[in-house]
């Protein structure tokens, strides 16, 4: 699972000495931010979702920097704000937008037929609202990674377990693989 996540970023390297996010130097220097852990790849899920939820402009900005202070994969971190796009903006900042609306006790209206303008008038339901759902999606996907990836590592586990007991019979009955 690590090598096929590795090999789809860019290295630190190259980032280092881009045009634009070559003026980083340093702070894209941390280990941490490229390794490819449990840990890592769990917070990157936490801060990307986190941040994609939330409905400011330069999310990937607050991504790159929420995962340099955690400590999480950067290459996730920014790549998971594409969840929210032009094309899923009503799916992800509907709902949150309705339960902001619900706690702030304001009027709101169908999911369906939210425009910008209605959004913009009511910001405060909308911004609480993906914060809070923002919150509860991070640590969901957080503790998603790390259950998905433990069960790949047991199920790894048992693969070798279940070879090194084949070559074990193989060696006891003198036969050869």
């Amino acid at each position: 699972m690590r090598q096929s996540v590795k090999r789809q970023f860019l290295k630190s390297r190259k980032i280092r000495e881009h045009r634009v996010l070559g003026y980083f130097g340093e702070a894209f220097d941390r280990r941490q931010l490229w390794h490819v852990t449990r840990f890592s790849v769990a917070r990157a899920f936490a801060v990307g979702i986190f941040s994609a939820y939330l409905p400011v402009p330069f999310e990937m900005i607050i991504a790159a920097v929420l995962a340099y202070i955690v400590r999480a994969n950067l290459p996730i971190s920014v790549m998971l704000i594409w969840i929210s796009n032009p094309f899923t903006w009503a799916i992800v900042w509907g709902p949150p937008y309705l339960l902001g609306a619900m706690i702030l006790d304001e009027p709101s209206v169908p999911v369906s037929m939210l425009t910008r303008e209605w959004i913009q008038d009511h910001y405060s339901a909308m911004f609480l609202g993906c914060v809070l759902v923002g919150a509860a999606m991070a640590i969901a996907a957080y503790f998603t990674v790390l259950l998905l990836w433990r069960m790949d590592v047991v199920k790894h586990w048992e693969q070798r377990r279940k070879l090194r007991m084949k070559r074990e019979e193989s060696v006891k009955t003198g036969g050869s693989e």
